[in-house]
C-alpha cells in the first residue's frame, strides 16, 4: 500500500493495481476511499483503512486493474512534488525519475515536452502537494474536552464587559422627544382671521 498525489494535490492510495481517492475521514483516523474510476466508469469499489492497516478490503471493480498505468501516474506525481521541494533543473528531475523506469511504464507516461511543461508550471505556481500534503500516518485521534462552567463570583459584578445580559441595567425609554402624542399640548385654533374675512365679505 503506497500513496501518491493528484495534479491538484489530492491524496491517492495505490493498492493492488488500483487507485483510490479519499471519500471521507472520521475523527478516529478511519478513512473511506473510493475507486478513482468512480466518476469515469462508475466503479463502486471502496476501501477502508485505519492508519496503515486495511480495515475493509476493496469490493469488486467494474474494470481491470492496470499496474503499469498506476506506476506511470505515481512517477509523474513524484516529479511534480520534487519540482516544488527542491531547486533542481527540469532536466535533472526528469533524469532522476526516468533513469530506472521500465519501458512499458515510459510508454504510458506523457511526452517529455508535456512533463517538462508540468514541472515548470508546478514550480511557478507553488501549489505542489508536498506542502500540507495529507499523510494518513500522522492522523491523531481528536479528543473532545468536556466543557466547564466557571463561577461568576460576586453577583454585584458588572457583567456588561463580558457581554452578559443583565435585566437590571435596562433603562426605560423616553419617548417624550420623539413626537409622542400629548393632548395637553394641543393649542386651540385661532379663527379670528377667518371671521374677519367673512365679515368683510
Amino acid at each position: 500500500m503506497e500513496y501518491s498525489t493528484t495534479e491538484r494535490g489530492g491524496t491517492v492510495l495505490l493498492y493492488k493495481g488500483h487507485e483510490y481517492l479519499q471519500k471521507r475521514m472520521k475523527q478516529d483516523g478511519v478513512i473511506y476511499w473510493r475507486c478513482r474510476q468512480y466518476f469515469k466508469n462508475k466503479c463502486p469499489s471502496t476501501l477502508v483503512t485505519s492508519y496503515d492497516d486495511i480495515v475493509k478490503e476493496p469490493g469488486t471493480h467494474c474494470h481491470v486493474g492496470d499496474c503499469i498505468q498506476v506506476t506511470a501516474n505515481a512517477t509523474v506525481a513524484k516529479m511534480r512534488d520534487r519540482a516544488y521541494s527542491c531547486k533542481e533543473t527540469t532536466r535533472n528531475i526528469l533524469g532522476v525519475h526516468l533513469v530506472n523506469v521500465d519501458e512499458n511504464v515510459l510508454a504510458r507516461m506523457p511526452k517529455r515536452s508535456t512533463l517538462e511543461r508540468n514541472i515548470r508550471r508546478r514550480r511557478q505556481n507553488g501549489t505542489a502537494a508536498v506542502v500540507g500534503r495529507f499523510n494518513p500516518r500522522t492522523i491523531q485521534p481528536r479528543t473532545i474536552q468536556p466543557r466547564t462552567i466557571q463561577p461568576t463570583g460576586d453577583s454585584t459584578q458588572d457583567d456588561s464587559t463580558h457581554g452578559r445580559f443583565n435585566p437590571g441595567t435596562i433603562q426605560p425609554a423616553d419617548h417624550s422627544t420623539r413626537g409622542r402624542f400629548n393632548p395637553r399640548t394641543i393649542q386651540p385654533a385661532d379663527h379670528s382671521t377667518r371671521c374677519s374675512k367673512r365679515s368683510s365679505c
